[in-house]
């Protein structure tokens, strides 16, 4: 490719403007790049540069709002960027650019994996490859183990108001390091700029060469580091794994407990998070940064707070540092962000990742950097939606509950397990639209279609949520999210996520909030909506005759489908069996919990990381499930494959609906409760056939 061509596709991939981050009232996005490859990092220069790091080896360097051509350097070819290794972290020289040095943290693929602190002299838009100081070499990764050992790796770096560059690594998915003393990792670090250890470093006298840099431990995977410029207050995100995504105050010497202790810990050695949250609420918290600007852009509210990422979620929050229990939702419908920095104009950039780890299912050239500004200017939302359920418009009458006389109530075959809590369901199809008819996958609801799902507690049927979705175009639907008051009258709009009580149940509920635009196909929680011609060939009562009637036969009659469909074809269309059908097949009940409460997300387009696909329609020999291949660890079970006939024991599959912790599925569970599909499952696998 010629550099003028480079230079025309970079300069298109800028022009490029997209507004898709749901942002409060006064905000706009402002594409700024796309096209970026496996991005992990980024350093904002006084002058507004903007320097960006690909995982596999380049610095990008974004200029007046433009990604310029050619890579600032490359360091690929001296790098390990399997999985989560490879140049992860950045930082400028706190007198950048009368010092003229970026620092890098890389993983070395050479004599053997190992973290590299170096520093590079800029000259003018390139770094000069040849002009490196080494300042730090980490320890062999082939001698620490973990069950992913190019996984963990941290990254992030950060120069404090002292002068001292601060480096945060993760711990390789071993665990064990981070309460060793004896190794760099799990650990935040802290050396001078030539690479040297202050004296001042807490085990300075008691560890022993460059363990000496160990400023504080007990970490299990960092991905965002930040000082607040008032306080000098540090600030550590930190991934985590069974319940709790943390933000911690770093602090000299402190022990914060991981694999010992995750989220917030009784036992005294160990420091507590200043905010954790659970994996129903986010899965992976990235970059955050304090918008302490030097010119303020944002409303006086936003000074003095801190932002922060997470990556599966999409989302961007917003702590309060003196009262952190005061965390609220700035922006969401990201491309996977993994760093927030702050502009010198007091604006903030995000850096989308999109694709997940560098492993089989990484789509490169997928990143992107975008620019949150704030105008003032009160601009009409995406969607804007009702306060109460009883001003939608769409309801009879609320109590009873009883929506429009054209909505047309629907059941399931097999409904996703929701424990303590039961659904009914409505839908309506625009007039004059039709939906695309499939017999196998998924069917396409045209533009304006209107879900109504609505949720009660199983015991005493009392109204827990109702969920109103609006399909939209390119994958952009809309869904707002009610929670029924005291005494039941009504509903409001929650437009925040959260984990409750359900009350008479004694079980957790995870609400989703409202989204003015999520893909329906791809979300992992709470908009789950399953309309599909396996779900729904079953009979139910007709609403008009009273009498019972096949769904897909009643909805062909409305005239919902741009085909007709006959009566005798019902009996060759596939249709799933719940679990608690005890006269259905084994392998049809097992299957089918798989397809309603799994495939959402591991299906070949899906966001979920693994090879197999779980979808139904998916013939079994093509779901790569029997002696599947691993992607994302066996538990530490020798032999292991997603199923493995007639050994429920060493199919990953089976263990993880088992598990009660991080490697739980579905990640959303907000529940120790065993799934009901486990002996279903278990009986199903013993009684595969080994080819």
């Amino acid at each position: 490719m010629t550099k003028f061509l480079a230079s025309i596709i970079a300069l298109l991939f800028c022009a490029s403007a997209a507004f898709a981050a749901e942002l409060p009232a006064g905000f706009l996005e402002e594409k700024i790049c796309d096209g970026l490859n496996a991005v992990t990092a980024m350093v904002i220069a006084p002058d507004g540069r903007v320097f960006i790091c690909e995982q596999t080896g380049k610095i990008k360097i974004v200029k007046d709002a433009r990604l310029l051509p050619d890579p600032a350097v490359d360091l690929s070819e001296r790098l390990d960027s399997y999985w989560e290794r490879g140049l992860i972290g950045i930082a400028l020289d706190p007198e950048f650019p009368a010092k003229p040095f970026v620092y890098l943290n890389q993983i070395m693929a050479k004599p053997f994996p190992h973290h590299r602190i170096s520093r590079f002299r800029v000259d003018g838009d390139h770094i000069v490859k040849n002009d490196e100081l080494i300042l730090l070499e980490g320890d062999d990764q082939t001698k620490i183990g973990g069950p992913i050992p190019a996984g963990h790796q941290g990254g992030p770096m950060r120069f404090g108001p002292d002068g001292k560059l601060y480096i945060a690594l993760g711990e390789q998915t071993a665990g064990d390091p981070s309460q060793r003393l004896d190794t760099l990792l799990g650990k935040i670090l802290r050396i001078n700029s030539d690479g040297s250890i202050p004296s001042d470093n807490p085990f300075f006298s008691t560890a022993a060469g460059k363990y000496r840099a160990i400023w504080a431990y007990g970490l299990r995977n960092p991905f965002g580091l930040a000082f607040q410029p008032a306080t000098a207050r540090l600030f550590e995100d930190d991934v985590g794994q069974s319940s709790w995504e943390e933000i911690n105050e770093i602090q000299k010497g402190r022990n914060y407990g991981w694999p010992k202790a995750e989220g917030f810990s009784t036992n005294k050695e160990f420091a507590n998070p200043v905010h954790a949250y659970p994996p129903a609420i986010g899965r992976s918290i990235t970059g955050g940064v304090f918008y302490n600007p030097q010119v303020a852009q944002f409303p006086s509210q936003y000074i003095g707070k801190y932002f922060f990422l997470d990556y599966m979620a999409h989302w961007l929050r917003v702590l309060d540092p003196q009262n952190p229990t005061n965390v609220t939702s700035f922006a969401r419908n990201f491309n996977g962000p993994v760093a927030v920095e702050l502009a010198p104009d007091g604006s903030l950039f995000v850096l989308n990742r999109a694709a997940w780890v560098r492993d089989d299912k990484f789509t490169g050239n997928s990143g992107s950097l975008v620019r949150i500004k704030y105008n003032g200017e009160v601009e009409q939302q995406q969607k804007e939606f009702a306060d109460r359920l009883s001003r939608t418009d769409l309801f009879d009458s609320l109590e009873p509950f009883k929506p429009a006389r054209d909505f047309v109530g629907f059941e399931l075959n097999a409904p996703v397990w929701r424990p303590g809590v039961e659904g009914r369901f409505w839908i309506r199809v625009p007039e004059g639209k039709k939906i695309s008819f499939h017999e196998q996958g998924e069917w396409y609801l045209p533009a304006g279609t209107v879900v109504i799902q609505h949720y009660s507690d199983s015991r005493q049927h009392a109204n827990l949520e109702t969920q109103i979705i609006e399909t939209g175009e390119a994958q952009c639907s809309s869904a707002a999210n009610y929670r029924w008051n005291e005494p039941g009258h009504d509903a409001s709009l929650m437009d925040e996520m959260e984990i409750i009580r359900v009350k008479n149940t004694g079980v957790n509920w995870f609400s989703p909030g409202s989204e003015r635009c999520v893909n329906l196909r791809s979300t992992t929680a709470g908009f789950i909506v399953q309309i599909n011609t396996r779900q729904l060939n079953r009979e139910m009562v007709d609403s008009l005759t009273g009498t019972p009637r096949n769904q897909l036969l009643n909805w062909s009659e409305r005239g919902f489908f741009d085909r007709r469909i006959e009566e005798q074809e019902i009996l060759r269309l596939p249709r799933l069996a719940s679990i608690s059908e005890t006269d259905a097949p084994v392998e049809l009940r097992a299957r089918s919990y798989l397809d309603a409460n799994c495939a959402v997300c591991h299906h070949p387009e899906g966001p979920a990381r693994g090879f197999f696909d779980a979808r139904f329609d998916t013939p079994l020999q093509l779901q790569k499930t029997i002696n599947g291949d691993l992607m994302a660890g066996d538990l530490g079970i020798k032999g292991a494959r997603v199923l493995l006939p007639g050994s429920p024991e060493k199919s990953i599959l089976y263990q993880r609906l088992k598990h009660n912790d991080f490697f739980r599925m579905p990640p959303v569970a907000v529940n120790d409760l065993p799934s009901p599909a486990l002996s279903v499952i278990e009986q199903w696998i013993s009684g595969l056939k080994a080819d």
